[in-house]
C-alpha cells in the first residue's frame, strides 16, 4: 500500500491519529488517546497500530498533516517533534522525505462545523479563565486569533452560533447577556476526533494543502512556564 497520508493532532485532547489513503475521502483508521498525560508515549504506538490495521508500513507514508495549534506548549511539541523524527527517519531510510503540512486544527474544525451547520460560526478554545483562542468564520472561511476577555470586547461582530471546546465560564457569562447567541459545548475528545476528520477533508480539497519538508511553526495557547515567569521583555 502506497500513498498514505498520516494525520496527527495533539492540540485539542492528547493525541489523535488518522490515516488516509490516496483517492479516498474517508479515514481508514482513526484513534484518540484516553489519557491526555500519556500522549507522548501513546502517539507512536497509535501510529504503529494504525499502520498494522491498515496493512501498511511506515515507508508507505508519503505525506503528513500535523496540527500546529493553538494548543498547550507540551502538546504541540509532542506532535511536531514526533513528525520531525518520523520524517527524518523515513527520509534517511528511503531517501524520500514525506511531504509535511502544518494546519491549525481549531481553524480547520471551525470551517468544517460551518459547512455542516450551513451558517457562519465561532469555535472557542480556552486556556485560562480570561484567555484563549477563537476561530470565527465569515462566508465559511475562518479567521484565527487569541482573545483576552479582560481586554478585548470578544463578542463584537461574531456570528450568533458558537461552539466551545470544554468550559469557558467567563465567555459563557458574556454570552448570557446576548439574547441572540446560542452555545454548543463540545467534549475535548470528540473535538479531537472531529479535528482529524476535518484535516482529512482539507486534504481532499483542491488547493487546501500547502506542502513543505520543513517543520511547521507552533501556535501556543499560552507562553511556556519559563516564558511566563520571565515576564515581558
Amino acid at each position: 500500500m502506497t500513498g498514505l497520508t498520516l494525520i496527527i493532532d495533539t492540540s485539542v485532547h492528547g493525541a489523535a491519529v488518522g490515516i488516509l489513503t490516496e483517492g479516498r475521502h474517508d479515514l481508514i483508521f482513526s484513534a484518540v488517546t484516553e489519557d491526555v498525560a500519556d500522549s507522548a508515549r501513546q502517539l507512536p504506538l497509535m501510529v504503529e497500530r494504525g499502520l498494522k490495521e491498515s496493512g501498511a508500513e511506515s515507508t508507505d507514508i508519503s505525506s503528513i498533516i500535523v496540527s500546529q495549534g493553538p494548543g498547550s506548549f507540551t502538546g504541540i511539541r509532542v506532535g511536531l517533534a514526533y513528525v520531525y523524527g518520523l520524517s527524518f527517519g523515513l527520509g534517511s531510510h528511503s531517501g524520500n522525505h514525506p511531504k509535511v503540512c502544518g494546519v491549525s486544527a481549531l481553524k480547520t474544525l471551525a470551517e468544517s462545523l460551518a459547512r455542516r451547520e450551513d451558517v457562519d460560526i465561532v469555535l472557542c478554545l480556552p486556556s485560562t479563565k480570561s484567555g484563549g483562542y477563537i476561530a470565527a468564520t465569515r462566508n465559511g472561511v475562518a479567521t484565527l486569533g487569541p482573545v483576552d476577555l479582560l481586554v478585548d470586547d470578544a463578542t463584537f461582530g461574531w456570528p450568533n452560533r458558537w461552539f466551545m471546546i470544554g468550559d469557558w465560564e467567563m465567555l459563557s457569562a458574556k454570552a448570557g447577556a446576548l439574547n441572540d447567541v446560542t452555545i454548543v459545548k463540545l467534549g475535548a475528545k470528540d473535538a479531537a476526533r472531529d479535528s482529524i476528520h476535518a484535516m482529512a477533508d482539507l486534504m481532499c480539497q483542491d488547493g487546501g494543502i500547502s506542502w513543505s519538508q520543513a517543520l511547521p511553526d507552533a501556535i501556543y495557547l499560552r507562553k511556556s512556564t519559563v516564558e511566563e515567569k520571565a515576564g515581558p521583555r
